[in-house]
């Protein structure tokens, strides 16, 4: 599903959301904890770049995500990427990886290496939608 801030995907056993270049807009914040709470998907791949949360969605996620899972964010920011690894030693689901290591973001969700292209193909149709919403 695309919309103008953010884009997803669920497919097999994985949740993948491509965030555009701005903050997520509120109402497609809304509906996308939605969707993902209804989904309980055991992977999820956020590709977050430089979006910044609000504590409040920071708190969405914590509260949709409250079961057994994986969580690899995809980051532009090192200083952001060692927040997240220190909120990772806390809930022992989430990991920070650079926006350039899909294929260790993909590793540590226990996602098969003959799946990258897969993977990364959707990415790419994701992040052309949003680009299509500007």
């Amino acid at each position: 599903m695309g919309f103008r801030t953010m884009a997803y995907h669920d497919f097999d056993d994985l949740f993948l959301l491509v965030h555009g270049p701005m903050n997520p807009d509120p109402q497609e914040w809304t509906t996308l904890i939605q969707t993902a709470g209804k989904k309980r998907q055991p992977k999820h791949l956020v590709l977050a770049g430089e979006v910044q949360l609000t504590p409040r969605q920071r708190a969405q996620i914590a509260e949709v995500l409250d079961y057994p899972c994986k969580v690899a964010v995809m980051l532009s920011s090192p200083i952001t990427r060692g927040m997240l690894t220190a909120i990772g030693w806390l809930t022992g689901k989430h990991r920070a990886f650079s926006m350039t290591d899909l294929a260790g973001a993909l590793q540590y969700l226990d996602i098969a290496p003959e799946r990258l292209d897969e993977i990364n193909g959707r990415i790419e149709e994701l992040q052309r939608a949003l680009r299509a919403q500007m």
